[in-house]
């Protein structure tokens, strides 16, 4: 029972941020999502059971874009290919309104946090949704392997990583991260 009890708060948690995003921008992105969610889970310990693992754009989870699909399936959500053909533009239907409304009680766990992490993401380019959900990524890969690294450590690694980012882009994620505890 654990298990649908996890799916069904991460549905209804990513109907939840398309709907709020919605809100404050008129439309999510697809790259916003995943880097959110990743900060939810990673950054925030909300346990939602997805695996990230880092990718063209820094952590990414398949299941995630699986998730978005079915909630498209079942008319919670309307995913649409942006007009200059990059990327998407994701929508909550009425049902996923409706959905985000009736369920309340999986909204208030999250409400704050969401809420935190749209403030933060919500508008922002991909680059510095990138840049942020990376160095996160790299400081907590050092971390899970029990070595405190330095900045410079974490700064190089990300460079190494991602050599297109500008050192300056780094060193504001990883203010930005400790500055909104999202670090560790």
């Amino acid at each position: 029972m654990h298990n649908v009890s996890v799916t069904m708060n991460r549905l209804l948690a990513l109907v939840y941020v398309v709907t709020r995003g919605q809100e404050k921008m008129g439309a999510v992105g697809h790259t916003l999502v995943q880097k959110l969610f990743y900060l939810l889970q990673a950054g925030k310990k909300v346990p939602l059971g997805y695996k990230f693992r880092l990718y063209h754009y820094g952590p990414y989870c398949h299941e995630l874009w699986g998730d978005l699909n079915v909630l498209e399936e079942y008319g919670y959500l309307s995913i649409k290919t942006k007009s200059n053909g990059f990327g998407y533009e994701i929508t909550a239907t009425d049902t996923g309104r409706a959905a985000v409304e009736e369920n309340r009680d999986v909204e208030a766990d999250l409400q704050d946090q969401v809420q935190e992490l749209l403030e933060l993401l919500g508008g922002e380019p991909v680059r510095k949704l990138e840049a942020l959900a990376t160095t996160h990524y790299v400081c907590n890969d050092w971390g899970e392997k029990g070595v405190n690294a330095s900045k410079e450590q974490v700064i190089a690694s990300v460079l190494n990583l991602k050599p297109h980012l500008h050192r300056s882009e780094v060193e504001v994620a990883l203010t930005t991260l400790e500055e909104k505890g999202l670090n560790r």
